[in-house]
């Protein structure tokens, strides 16, 4: 009976210890999945403020980079899914995070439905996570 409670008082201790630091996400991972979920919904949205205010630039170049994704999306009606999201590492204020994403065209615009891989690189700056770089890994067109 000694050894059986012995076992059990282990058994739970696991289930305890690796339940708990599991389910544990760190407040950056937190912050880096809000950041992916702001982005893509303001694309979606065609809020390209919002849009452009999840990227690390210089407050001098804000405005121009909002007319330039004006002008270049709004005729598209894009669907974009995310498939995947994989926080890569983050080290102090830098991270990086891969995303899965399968883009399809709504409307009859000059666009090529597509899945597509991407490496972000990630900086927070006063606290708060921006993307800073993107590095397409791949494209597969499913049209």
């Amino acid at each position: 009976m000694k050894k059986f409670i012995i076992i059990m008082i282990l058994l739970l201790s696991v289930v305890v210890f690796f339940g708990c630091s599991a389910d544990k996400e760190s407040e950056d991972d937190k912050a880096i999945k809000s950041l992916v979920d702001e982005q893509f919904r303001c694309f979606e949205e065609k809020d390209w403020e919002g849009y452009v205010k999840t990227i690390d630039l210089p407050d001098e170049e804000f405005e121009a980079n909002v007319e330039a994704a004006t002008a270049m999306f709004s005729q598209f009606d894009l669907e974009i899914t995310v498939e995947k999201m994989e926080i890569v590492k983050v080290e102090g204020d830098k991270a990086e995070v891969r995303i899965v994403q399968v883009t399809k065209n709504k409307n009859d615009a000059n666009f090529r439905d597509n899945k597509l891989t991407a490496l972000h690189k990630l900086v927070k700056k006063d606290g708060k996570w921006f993307f800073s770089e993107s590095e397409i890994e791949n494209t597969e067109y499913l049209d």
